[in-house]
């Protein structure tokens, strides 16, 4: 029997064609379009931890930031009031020099004036009180010598005393700026690229907690007692020995309050300010806060792969990264480190520190407007929303 040729047989009808039925039932590279979507999820999921990992990063760097320019803020502040506690001590020690000369001038005066008093009724009714003149002789020329060193002295501690108030008010003016410009150069300098600008707040602060004293406490329980000491010891530098200058001393000692006093009336020395004189308040509060600009653009368009490009949900999540990652906080305190002892001797000891402690609004100065705000619901509606603040943000 002959076989039929390829060109004889009837034409199969396409469904039952070879070619077209492998076409059907293949299942090759199934996997492989399946793995070009896998992989751009991949792709996207990598830049997504990649950015998150980025984020975290570049938040630390502006904690860092914050925490450094805060503490160093707090640090100039307590090193603004240690310097004006030494200048309080090298006034203090001035004053004492002055008003103890002043008082042996006095002793010797009361001296010389007894035994002038005396002498004064010397003569046949009255032989031993002749025996007071060599006395009011010598004691007058002691007094006149006494009192043109005296003079020269007050000459010179007035002068002094009044250059170092300048001074101390230039250290309590000048502290907030300069501690508002190393803020600044952290910000621009130090920590960038990361931060842009740093700033410290509150802005409303233009001094420190300091201000002149114009009571007697520093010369009553400072200069005084050292006075009450020095001055009947150092009188017998001047004065001699006389029956009168032991008069003379006690006098001396009743005048020394009033002597002392006068040092005080110009208002030399300094002290804490009224509002200052609860060691914690908001007057020692500095805070810190760091600007910066975080690229995240690179791995926002990586991630919008794994969505094609459509949608806003990829970059939603970068947009609050980049917003949260954009500012920075901190706070630090400057305080006494002795806070029991009577705030008046606080300026009178080189014992300010400083620290870092939990960032609070009220230490903003925005929290003051509470207190500025004079009461009402409006008032008590802005405290609660500080309190809220205060309690959300932990740091």
């Amino acid at each position: 029997m002959r076989l039929k040729t390829d060109d004889q047989l009837p034409e199969r009808p396409p469904t039952e064609r070879p070619g077209a039925k492998r076409l059907l039932v293949d299942r090759g590279g199934a996997t492989m379009v399946m793995g070009v979507f896998i992989a751009v999820l991949l792709v996207g999921m990598i830049y997504y931890v990649w950015g998150i990992g980025d984020a975290v990063l570049h938040r630390e760097r502006m904690q860092d930031a914050s925490d450094t320019a805060a503490f160093s803020a707090a640090v100039i502040h307590a090193r603004g009031m240690n310097m004006i506690a030494l200048l309080n001590i090298v006034m203090g020690a001035l004053a004492f020099v002055a008003a103890t000369m002043a008082t042996i001038t006095a002793m010797i005066q009361a001296a010389f004036a007894a035994a002038s008093f005396v002498c004064a009724f010397c003569g046949p009714w009255c032989g031993p009180c002749c025996s007071a003149c060599p006395y009011a002789v010598r004691h007058g020329m002691e007094y006149r010598r006494a009192d043109r060193i005296s003079d020269r002295v007050d000459r010179f501690v007035e002068g002094a005393l009044r250059g170092l108030r300048g001074y101390a008010i230039g250290i309590r003016n000048g502290v907030p700026i300069a501690a508002q410009a190393k803020v600044v150069g952290y910000g621009r300098e130090v920590y960038s690229p990361v931060t842009n600008l740093g700033v410290m707040a509150p802005p409303l602060r233009l001094q420190l907690p300091v201000q002149d004293d114009e009571t007697n406490w520093p010369c009553r329980e400072v200069v005084l007692p050292k006075v009450r000491i020095a001055a009947p010891i150092g009188v017998w530098l001047f004065g001699s020995p006389s029956p009168y200058m032991l008069g003379g001393i006690a006098v001396g000692e009743l005048r020394a309050p009033s002597i002392t006093d006068e040092w005080c009336e110009d208002g030399y020395f300094q002290r804490i300010t009224d509002d200052a004189q609860e060691m914690g308040n908001d007057e020692y509060q500095v805070q810190a806060y760091m600007i910066g600009d975080h690229d995240f653009e690179w791995s926002q368009d990586a991630v919008a792969v794994a969505t094609w490009g459509e949608g806003d949900d990829a970059g939603a999540m970068y947009s609050r990264l980049t917003a949260a990652g954009q500012i920075g906080f901190a706070q630090g305190e400057f305080f006494y480190d002795y806070p029991e002892e009577d705030w008046r001797e606080w300026l009178w000891h080189q014992k300010w520190r400083a620290r870092l402690r939990r960032w609070r609004l009220s230490a903003t100065g925005v929290g003051s407007l509470s207190a500025a705000c004079g009461g009402g619901a409006a008032c008590g509606a802005l405290g609660e929303l500080g309190s809220a603040v205060d309690a959300v943000v932990i740091h």
